[in-house]
């Protein structure tokens, strides 16, 4: 009796579907995404929690910088002595990582990878995320960090995320000694006016006393307070 029920059942329920129905389903892949704006969120804690951003990931279809020989994959999946291409009994590529990424390695500028991200963040309780940055100084593979800073800085406006900038002035040490750059002050300069015309006037960017906010991975290059007066001489925004 039980399987004659049954039988009737799944007889009804294809009778139902017509031959649009059945269409509808032939390539479930198309839909439509209803894009909403942000939602601020409420929060009994009101200091922000920024996430140091290290944005030099590139996997092989998207490098700038690919190593030929790990199968086209950045340094610092490989750092040169690993293989992502290497795949293990689980399943796992060989990364230079103590983690390993539940998306699988990823490239730090692929949009999919940026809107997952910002959503993790997001959901994860972040205010935003301060983005290790190179400057524009063209040295070693670290124009890669001023792309990958470019690409998701959309992506956190879109997520009512802040960001702010920690500025790796090594890119002026490195670019001197070899001779990329002669002086490392008008440099700095350039990169400040750079900060300033695309990030610091940005809605999202974070701010102290209406002050933007930029940190410093160092000083490795500038020791000197007369250093860094002179470097941000001509930005307003950091005048104190």
């Amino acid at each position: 009796m039980k399987n004659v029920l049954a039988l009737v059942l799944v007889s009804i329920f294809l009778a139902a579907c017509s031959k649009d129905d059945k269409g509808n389903l032939s390539n479930p892949n198309e839909f439509t995404v209803t894009p909403y704006a942000a939602v601020d969120v409420s929060k009994s804690f009101t200091t922000p929690v920024l996430a140091h951003y290290m944005p030099w990931f590139e996997s092989p279809q998207f490098a700038e910088y690919g190593q030929s020989q790990f199968g086209n994959w950045g340094l610092h999946w490989t750092m040169s002595n690993k293989n992502p291409d290497m795949i293990d009994g689980n399943g796992k590529r060989e990364i230079a990582s103590h983690y390993y990424p539940l998306i699988e390695p990823y490239d730090n500028g692929e949009p999919h990878y940026l809107e997952y991200a910002v959503v993790c963040m997001k959901l994860a309780g972040l205010d935003g995320i301060i983005i290790d940055y190179a400057g524009t100084t063209e040295v070693y593979d670290w124009k890669l960090l001023h792309d990958h800073t470019e690409a998701i800085i959309p992506w956190l406006n879109r997520a009512g995320l802040q960001f702010s900038i920690m500025y790796e002035d090594k890119s002026l040490l490195n670019a001197y000694n070899l001779n990329i750059i002669t002086d490392t002050i008008a440099e700095v300069k350039n990169v400040m006016q750079y900060m300033d015309d695309n990030f610091f006037n940005k809605d999202h960017y974070l701010h102290l006393n209406q002050k933007p906010v930029l940190f410093n991975f160092g000083p490795q290059a500038l020791f000197t307070d007369s250093s860094w007066i002179e470097a941000f001489a001509d930005i307003q925004d950091l005048n104190f």
